[in-house]
């Protein structure tokens, strides 16, 4: 009778985990697939959950844009004055529309 060939044992340990090279391809150790999965399912879920939120406020900041640019034509149309694109700001704080301050550096002497 003759002895079974074994194959050789392909299991490496590396520094911090252990592998399988088999037909180039690398496989965890079993010991390590199930922490590796947990990662990688993770960082899906956070990638999922982020598009989701930036969709959200990408589509509410479109609805504001608008509220806000109908807001600005109908005060410019009962006041007569173009005040976008002309330097002006609205000040939440106090209630007014007022000149946009410009930077000390471009104030002439």
């Amino acid at each position: 009778m003759t002895a079974k060939k074994q194959k050789p044992d392909t299991h490496r340990l590396g520094k911090n985990t252990g592998y399988d090279l088999r037909d180039g391809k690398y496989f965890l150790a079993p010991i390590h697939q199930e922490s590796f999965q947990r990662t990688v399912d993770e960082r899906r879920a956070l990638e999922l959950l982020l598009q989701m939120v930036t969709n959200h406020v990408a589509e509410r900041l479109a609805v504001v844009t608008a509220a806000q640019t109908k807001w600005w034509k109908d005060v410019e149309g009962d006041l007569g004055v173009v005040f976008r694109g002309n330097g002006y700001q609205y000040n939440a704080a106090e209630g007014f529309i007022e000149p946009i301050p410009k930077p000390k550096s471009e104030e002439k002497p």
